[in-house]
């Protein structure tokens, strides 16, 4: 059994889009619910000002990508294989391997954005975001991993 699952570039944006709307929804409640309950002022203009400019900063990196991230120098932006032995995710060719046999769970972090997460025995883990893969992917991902008990 094995399986290897790449990001699309229609993922990539669509990833990228929700983990900055989660990171700028964090931002706003935290920051507004300083001003009220501890009293300090918020200037909103500041505020505004770095949440669109991180939603074009990501926005930048994914153009960036699809421009200039293609051919044979092509790094793999996120994969995941997984084989009988191993299971293998690339982030931008930084490379995290851990073993079948040292997973311990697979679970969903939530806070501060929802990450899948592959822990070790050994406390090594494989983490990355949520949305990285489409439902589709998600859900084979899932069933390779988490054998079904009767």
């Amino acid at each position: 059994m094995n399986k290897v699952f790449f990001q699309s570039r229609t993922q990539d944006a669509v990833s990228r889009i929700i983990q900055s709307s989660i990171y700028a929804i964090v931002l706003l409640v935290t920051c507004y619910s300083g001003s009220i309950f501890l009293d300090f002022p918020i200037n909103e203009i500041y505020l505004k000002i770095y949440t669109f400019g991180f939603f074009v900063f990501q926005m930048a990196i994914f153009t960036w990508l699809v421009l200039f991230n293609t051919g044979g120098d092509k790094v793999v932006e996120h994969s995941l294989e997984i084989t009988q032995d191993k299971v293998r995710y690339t982030d931008f060719g930084d490379v995290t391997d851990l073993d079948r046999s040292d997973i311990k769970s697979v679970n969903l972090k939530i806070f501060p954005s929802i990450n899948f997460v592959i822990l070790g025995l050994s406390g090594r883990k494989i983490e990355f975001p949520y949305f990285t893969f489409n439902s589709e992917q998600r859900r084979s991902i899932r069933q390779a991993l988490v054998p079904r008990r009767c």
